[in-house]
């Protein structure tokens, strides 16, 4: 084989490599559907609530105890972006997936600090600190929340 050919064959290897990553990681993430799965979890959670949420007039949404009705707190047009945003996400994967709205959402807190919301029709798991304190904050306060007076 000429020199300059090895020389030019031998340049292109590293490029090579990292490509056949790429390619392996990509192919993984789709062949896992690239989405989180629950952990299997050794013991209780620390704390749970199973949460829903109704659609309120005028842009409003409502947080609800899923095993009382009780509401928890309301958000109107403009406010809690970041929850809005996480159910957005979650309601549109649920509806892909045939769910009805009545399932209820399940808010849990982990020994380990963990704070995860999953959606009980599709098994979709966040874990709400990668989110930031601040994000997940806004959730963590529903485990605790009183009904609101009217």
């Amino acid at each position: 084989m000429p020199q300059g050919l090895a020389d030019r064959l031998a340049a292109r290897i590293p490029g090579f490599g990292i490509a056949a990553l790429l390619v392996t990681v990509l192919a993984a993430v789709a062949l896992s559907g690239g989405t989180a799965s629950a952990p299997v979890e050794a013991e209780p959670p620390l704390a749970m609530r199973t949460l829903r949420f109704a659609d309120l007039p005028q842009g409003s949404i409502a947080v609800l105890d899923a095993a009382t009705g009780a509401t928890l707190a309301r958000f109107t047009a403009g406010e809690g972006g970041f929850l809005r945003g996480g159910l957005r996400g979650l309601v549109r994967e649920r509806r892909l997936d045939g769910g009805g709205a009545e399932a209820p959402f399940i808010l849990a807190a982990w020994r380990d600090g963990r704070l995860t919301f999953e959606d009980s029709t599709t098994g979709r798991v966040l874990e709400l600190h990668a989110y930031g304190q601040t994000n997940a904050e806004a959730f963590a306060r529903f485990l605790t929340a009183r009904e609101m007076t009217p």
